[in-house]
């Protein structure tokens, strides 16, 4: 099942966090005192579109705010236990581009396969898991990711408009 997150919620998608140390750094970032250290700017924190009072402000911004590191080095999966064991950590996102890149470009099976392996670790640990890189046109690798626990996935929507349009463009010659 795909579980669709409320449009309420915030965040921040930070590439390359390939340690605890990192992971924190942006978790303490994102979020107001006490979960963090974001800094507090003449109302702006307040003013979110949300009817709260002032002293809860923070804390409800705070419960509404993701934070989403992404994996996109093989430094980040051999530190995958540490960066899962941080606080304030809601998503991890897997990035297939850079990941590869990381491991000297070795094609997308290679690839692949070490998602296949880190996408369950990540839902194991209870964390959401994101998977990116995807293309549009491989709605059986889409769906073999969500098999594995992805909860959030992130395809181009150029790609999906272009796949679309294909589509409807031989619909429509098709009753021509």
């Amino acid at each position: 099942m795909v579980h669709y997150l409320s449009a309420l919620y915030k965040g921040v998608i930070v590439p390359h966090i390939n340690t605890g140390g990192d992971a924190v750094a942006v978790a303490g970032a994102a979020r107001y005192h006490p979960e963090g250290h974001r800094g507090v700017g003449g109302g702006r924190a307040h003013d979110y579109g949300v009817e709260v009072s002032r002293g809860e402000s923070t804390r409800w911004i705070n419960s509404q705010m993701l934070v989403i590191p992404m994996v996109e080095d093989t430094e980040a999966v051999e530190n995958l236990d540490e960066i899962l064991a941080v606080p304030g950590v809601d998503v991890l996102h897997v990035a297939s581009g850079d990941l590869g890149q990381s491991m000297g470009n070795p094609g997308p099976g290679e690839v692949r396969e070490l998602m296949r392996q880190v996408i369950p670790r990540i839902r194991a640990a209870g964390k959401m898991v994101g998977v990116g890189g995807n293309s549009p046109a491989d709605a059986a690798g889409v769906a073999e990711f969500i098999k594995l626990g992805a909860q959030f996935v992130t395809i181009s929507a150029w790609g999906l408009l272009r796949l679309g349009a294909e589509d409807f463009r031989r619909r429509v010659q098709a009753e021509l």
